[in-house]
């Protein structure tokens, strides 16, 4: 197997495994109720709590979308700047935010970094 196709096969699992855990992220945020507590406790509307769920879900279906997850994932790495200001303001860890900013760096910089190819021409 070439270099190319490990490292091509590599990004699509991360940005699958980063999708997929983005998803888990932003479903409970409009089921459960305890989100709305934790979003006044840092001092956010209860509105602020579905806007980023709804960013959160479509930056885990933008991942996944080889033209878009540059964008994707620069959205998805300000919401978790964010939230590390959150998270450090209020004496909490921001290890997990960390990780998810670097998984989203190597996915946005790689779709960034290899254009699409062109569509086939039609004759």
């Amino acid at each position: 197997m070439s270099l190319n196709k490990v490292l091509n096969v590599s990004v699509w699992v991360l940005a699958v495994l980063v999708a997929a855990l983005f998803l888990l992220s932003a479903i409970p945020k409009f089921f459960m109720e305890g989100w709305v507590g934790r979003f006044a406790g840092w001092g956010y509307p209860e509105w602020f709590l579905y806007v980023i769920a709804v960013l959160e879900a479509a930056g885990a279906a933008g991942v996944l979308i080889p033209r878009l997850a540059p964008y994707a994932a620069a959205g998805l790495i300000g919401i978790m700047i964010g939230a590390m200001y959150t998270h450090l303001s209020h004496d909490q860890a921001i290890w997990w935010n960390i990780g998810y900013v670097v998984c989203l760096t190597v996915v946005g910089w790689y779709r960034w970094s290899r254009p699409a190819a062109p569509a086939a021409a039609s004759s």
